[in-house]
């Protein structure tokens, strides 16, 4: 007959028996105190689970160039220019300022015409180029800046402008022998019946012979406010609402809408915009969803913008509280990491009311 073994407990096992039984515990009280937050939790991960699309819209640019930068005095140069990805339709303009002793013509169906000095000329052109006359009455060389200005049709101030330089030399000046340029100034082609108060003419220091200038504007148009950026500028970016709708859970389309339902797939349209004089660089922003509970979108970088260019943004979102007011932020830039002209117009925001039924 055997003797009986007596089973004995060491110190590890019963450190390994304590530290289950305080796992258990801890178990215990976690979900005691957390189990009441689960279904919040899993709502707020449903409601982080958002569409957001985004289209890059780069800037309106105009360039403008002379396909003779130094020519005689009276003769014709094409003046040209480039407009690219504008946003809507627009009138041109072309002004020169006023110079002792210089003018600036342009060719017309009827002939040529005088430009206004300091006044602006609207012009039109299907083929975005005209003919210019340059004429000078000084000695030597005459420096003439052209400034092509785009104003929209809506706008008061020009949105976008660009200036070419022409030097213009008289006949002295050059090795031409028999020319049969005029380089008087330009007298503009009147048709029809003249107006009954017609633009006085303009004269030019020592008695010299007077120029009458061609059917003008009236409309005055500054040209300060353009937006070819700058190496010293700063960077402004601001958001802006565009519209609020719906997206097709199925074809991901959106639909702009006011009539909003719980079980709809929320969306808006806003877009950032660099409205400053420098680039951008990388940047971020955040989004406050009116979802339940409220969620916090934060974006990945973003690309740095031109002064002009903007992203055109579509964020759309689940769970939002049904019958209340709900409000919808974007804030730009949200950390300040980014030295802007101005931190005034970093957000936008709206008001969301989806219906219950």
């Amino acid at each position: 007959m055997q003797p009986t073994q007596k089973k004995t407990f060491g110190l590890s096992q019963a450190v390994g028996i304590a530290v289950i039984l305080f796992l258990l515990a801890a178990g215990v009280w976690t979900a005691a105190q957390f189990g009441p937050y689960l279904p919040n939790a899993f709502n707020r991960i449903g409601a982080a689970l958002i569409n957001l699309t985004q289209t890059f819209i780069p800037a309106q640019k105009l360039t403008v160039s002379i396909d003779q930068t130094t020519t005689v005095s009276g003769e014709k140069v094409t003046f040209s220019w480039v407009h690219t990805n504008p946003k809507k339709e627009g009138v041109y303009s072309l002004l020169y300022p006023c110079i002792t002793g210089a003018y600036v013509g342009m060719q017309v169906t009827t002939g040529e015409k005088t430009l206004l000095c300091d006044t602006p000329s609207d012009i039109y052109s299907d083929t975005n180029s005209i003919t210019l006359i340059t004429v000078s009455e000084n000695d030597g060389t005459t420096t003439i800046p052209i400034t092509l200005s785009f104003t929209q049709i809506e706008d008061t101030e020009a949105s976008l402008s660009a200036t070419a330089i022409v030097t213009v030399q008289t006949e002295s000046d050059t090795n031409v022998t028999d020319s049969t340029t005029d380089i008087k100034p330009i007298e503009p082609t009147i048709t029809g019946t003249p107006a009954t108060n017609p633009t006085q003419p303009v004269t030019t220091d020592g008695g010299k012979k007077a120029v009458t200038a061609g059917t003008t504007t009236q409309k005055v148009y500054p040209i300060t406010n353009t937006k070819t950026p700058a190496p010293y500028g700063k960077t402004d970016l601001a958001p802006r609402v565009l519209e609020i709708g719906v997206i097709n859970k199925i074809t991901n389309e959106f639909t702009a809408t006011s009539s909003l339902r719980v079980y709809d797939r929320i969306a808006v349209r806003f877009v950032v915009e660099n409205l400053g004089s420098s680039a951008s660089g990388h940047w971020q922003f955040s989004a406050v969803l009116p979802t339940f509970p409220m969620h916090i979108f934060e974006s990945e970088g973003q690309q740095s913008l031109e002064p002009g260019d903007r992203i055109e943004y579509t964020i759309g979102f689940d769970q939002v509280e049904p019958d209340v007011d709900g409000r919808f932020v974007i804030n730009v830039d949200p950390t300040s990491s980014i030295a802007e002209a101005s931190e005034s117009n970093n957000i936008a925001t709206t008001t969301i009311r989806a219906k219950s039924n």
